[in-house]
């Protein structure tokens, strides 16, 4: 049996308890003898993966069955949905990767006892160690394929590779995995668009997360025509062999059936992914017609094709026409029926009051009686029987034979059904208890159809709640008694409800207004009876999640805490009285602006700098206190800061450096941290320089900046509270004499002081000395407070996202960076927060990821 942990069937039927529990205290006693309910022992965990695992247990004698529950290490006990098992084994999924779980079991056993919980097992699913496939690429896009590729992963011994259409299911490619880096997929619909994701499998059952989905749409223009070519064959009295000439571009086909004439209606099991399609149930010596469409992608179908008439062979079989029962005891009876001209054997079913006609074991006979065994004492059966003759004919069924076995059954069909709490997906089941029953079980169909065995029983309780029904359907439930030694009732008589259907529309007309660095307000048409508005919103292909405040009562929405120059989707939908609600509206898209990582109220458009008179002064109030700003990125401490904003436009044929000098006396032993971006918009951090010079004077470059019209620098001054004094930005021309050190021809950068200076670029590398192009190191580790994240740069390999994970993959910090102009990447990154234990530092860089674990102490 497979059980998946995230399950809420628990939660589900917790909603609707009562019985036991719900008495009021009363007085106690007990009763005479031994408690023989025992704890299961012997534990075992068994099959540990990333995200499944197998638990054992020794059986105990007088179990009837067993309840399971689960929990994080040392966390909250939590009920195994689909409980109580009657196997001592079970395997279980929907876990997390490298995560601590402890599980425990108890014996149920006859009148209601159980025993205690047993001794908990604990183990660890297998870790995420398999990294994720970068540079997804799609060539060779024709009318019906299309060429998949990505670079190769460290480790990996194939690929997984998934294609949908926008917003389906996905599916794995044929072929899939695959050993190399590339796949090609054929049978496309031309014009059509699709995504595919690829992930690496690596040893030992271990496998990376998927790429993002990569989009692509196929050449050519759809057509999505109607089947042609039908054909009728193979047809007997009740079958038929329908087939037809497949259609380019089809996804599948609705088939639909008549009687000559009369009111067509879908064979049931669609849709048919095949170009044929056998038939069955039909009436012997009956004209039929039928018919067929494609279905296409993006939800396209075609016309009905023409209709094809056929008719099936007449009935040349003659039906028993007599039938008797005798040896009638309490488990058994013999059934017998006058013989047949011409019949090569005969088919005999039987079924209980309102029951499902089933075959008797060892259907059909050759003779004219059957014996019946293992049946109910006290119990009113019906039994029936049909003439097999020779090419696949036979006979009409006899009219149903009752008859009623000895004994005297105790175990009684449930009384008093009824269904409450209804919506237009759930509903509570409740009935009476019967005395003697150890379980029940239940049955569900929709109205006049087939019953069906309602999943995780037998049950404990007189009631359920049920869900995943289908709004404004007409349904029907049975429930039957399971008493002792394997005896159970007749089926009650079926419950009939109807769930709530679709009353409102959904919304129409979605716009946007108001968009910002950070939200947006949302708008949507007014739905006539809708009392409140739901609504949700994701980034692509991300988790729905409501907006705070909804559901809403109007028809506008405002949300917030948005991350800037995001795409977003969003949808609405109408609730109306009764608990009706419609369906999801269709999505709405938009992108918030683009954003600054520093409050930036204060830049202005500041005097253009022209490279003959290239150095802008600045004088102004004193540093001021440090305020909720965060540390300087220097290695020196100071008390407080001063923020200065300017921006210049510079032509399109210059390629400025800046450089920052203070001037003398006034802010020695400094800080400064240089920002640039576009049109006070996105701040991106360069690096740092402290100027231990005490005032003399000198020059402190920061960073070379490679310009640009619009470009916004944001410098950060770190100094003593209170001080203050001027300084100098200088601009100066990458192409002139008034280059800053005189080194033309050079590109000149100033990392960190905790590093050495570069001395020059060659063969389109950079190397900074003492590390080497493309290391990461992360000190100190372990670490306590503060990390430091250091990566040396190269022109191919330029850092663009890093992101902090725990061991199960959950992300715990994520920055964004466009770092490249800096040789060295750097950033410190505050681990106070994080709980002591294993981490994985990623940085996403433009040839692949590079990682590093690191440990996290108190």
């Amino acid at each position: 049996e497979a059980a998946d942990v995230g399950g809420a069937f628990d939660e589900a039927n917790a909603a609707g308890h009562h019985g036991i529990a719900d008495a009021e205290a009363g007085e106690q006693f007990t009763t005479l003898g031994d408690d023989v309910c025992e704890a299961p022992s012997v534990l075992n965990t068994l099959n540990i993966t990333q995200t499944t695992a197998t638990w054992d247990w020794d059986p105990v004698p007088g179990a009837v069955s067993y309840s399971v529950q689960w929990r994080y290490a040392g966390g909250t006990w939590y009920n195994l949905p689909g409980g109580p098992w009657s196997s001592t084994a079970l395997t279980v999924g929907g876990l997390q990767p490298g995560t601590d779980y402890e599980w425990r079991v108890r014996s149920n056993c006859s009148y209601w006892t159980y025993s205690e919980w047993s001794v908990p097992e604990a183990f660890t699913t297998l870790g995420n160690t398999c990294t994720m496939p970068t540079g997804t690429v799609t060539s060779n896009i024709t009318d019906n394929s299309a060429t998949f590729s990505w670079n190769p992963v460290a480790g990996a011994v194939s690929y997984s590779v998934q294609i949908r259409l926008p917003n389906g299911s996905w599916s794995f490619v044929p072929g899939s995995p695959f050993s190399s880096t590339s796949a090609t997929v054929n049978n496309l619909n031309p014009g059509t668009n699709y995504e595919w994701r690829v992930r690496a499998n690596c040893g030992y059952g271990y496998y990376s997360y998927w790429t993002p989905g990569m989009p692509f749409t196929t050449t050519g223009s759809f057509a999505c025509n109607a089947p042609d070519w039908l054909q009728t064959a193979y047809v007997t009295q009740t079958t038929a062999s329908l087939d037809w000439s497949g259609v380019t571009g089809a996804l599948s086909y609705t088939v639909q059936l008549r009687e000559a004439g009369g009111t067509w209606y879908d064979y049931p099991g669609g849709p048919w992914y095949n170009s044929w399609l056998n038939i069955g149930g039909l009436e012997p010596g009956t004209t039929y017609e039928w018919r067929v469409k494609s279905n296409c992608a993006n939800g396209e179908m075609s016309e009905w094709s023409y209709i094809l008439t056929f008719t099936t062979l007449g009935n040349v079989c003659h039906t028993p026409y007599q039938t008797w029962t005798t040896n009638i005891t309490d488990h058994s009876a013999t059934l017998s029926w006058s013989p047949v001209s011409g019949a090569e054997s005969y088919s005999v079913q039987i079924r209980d009051q309102w029951g499902s006609w089933n075959y008797i074991p060892g259907s059909p006979f050759y003779g004219t009686s059957a014996t019946v065994h293992n049946l109910s004492p006290g119990t009113t059966y019906e039994w029936r029987v049909r003439a097999n003759c020779d090419y696949g004919n036979y006979s009409y069924w006899t009219p149903g034979l009752h008859f009623t076995t000895l004994g005297s059954y105790s175990c009684h069909a449930p009384e008093d059904l009824f269904t409450t709490n209804i919506t237009q997906t759930s509903a509570t089941w409740d009935w009476s208890p019967v005395s003697g029953a150890v379980s029940y079980s239940v049955q569900w169909r929709y109205a006049g159809g087939t019953w069906y065995n309602l999943p995780g029983g037998p049950w404990y309780n007189t009631w359920l709640n049920v869900g995943g029904l289908q709004p404004g359907t007409e349904y029907e439930w049975r429930v039957r008694a399971n008493c002792g030694y394997n005896s159970y009732s007749d089926w009650s008589y079926p419950e009939f409800f109807v769930t709530l259907g679709y009353s409102c529309y959904a919304p129409t007309n979605l716009y946007e207004s108001n968009i910002t660095n950070d939200g947006a307000t949302l708008h949507w048409d007014d739905v006539s009876g809708a009392d409140s508005y739901s609504v949700q919103i994701r980034e692509p292909w991300g988790s729905w999640y409501y907006i705070p405040g909804s559901p809403f009562n109007y028809n506008w929405a405002e949300v917030n805490n948005l991350d800037p120059n995001t795409t977003y989707e969003w949808r609405v939908r109408a609730n109306c009285g009764y608990s009706n609600y419609s369906s999801w509206s269709y999505t709405g898209t938009f992108t918030t602006s683009g954003y600054n990582n520093y409050d930036n109220d204060n830049c202005s458009e500041a005097t253009w700098l022209d490279v003959n008179n290239s150095c802008y002064y600045v004088s102004g109030s004193s540093i001021g206190s440090t305020a909720s700003y965060p540390a300087p990125q220097g290695n020196c401490p100071h008390s407080g800061y001063k923020d200065v904003w300017f921006k210049f436009d510079m032509p399109d044929n210059y390629n400025p450096v800046a450089t920052i000098r203070t001037s003398a006396g006034s802010l020695n032993d400094a800080v400064m941290e240089l920002y640039v971006g576009n049109n006070c918009g996105y701040m991106a951090f360069l690096g740092c320089e402290d100027d231990n010079n005490n005032g003399n004077g000198s020059d402190m470059p920061v960073m070379t900046v490679m310009g640009g019209q619009g470009l916004t620098i944001f410098v950060r001054i770190w100094g003593h509270y209170g001080n203050t004094g001027t300084f100098n930005i200088c601009v100066f021309d990458y192409n002139s004499n008034n280059f800053a050190d005189g080194d033309e021809g050079h590109q000149v950068i100033t990392i960190p002081e905790t590093f050495s200076k570069v001395d020059h670029i060659a063969d389109g590398e950079m190397v900074i000395d003492g590390q080497d192009a493309g290391e990461l190191i992360l000190a100190p580790n372990p670490v306590n407070d503060i990390l430091n994240v250091k990566y040396g740069q190269t022109t191919e390999s330029i850092v663009s996202t890093l992101v902090v994970t725990d061991m199960s993959g959950k992300i715990m910090v994520r920055k964004d960076y466009d770092s490249k102009d800096a040789v060295e990447f750097h950033e410190q990154i505050d681990v106070t927060d994080l709980a002591p234990g294993l981490y994985v530092v990623q940085l996403r860089t433009t040839n692949g990821i590079v990682s590093e674990r690191v440990s996290v102490v108190d």
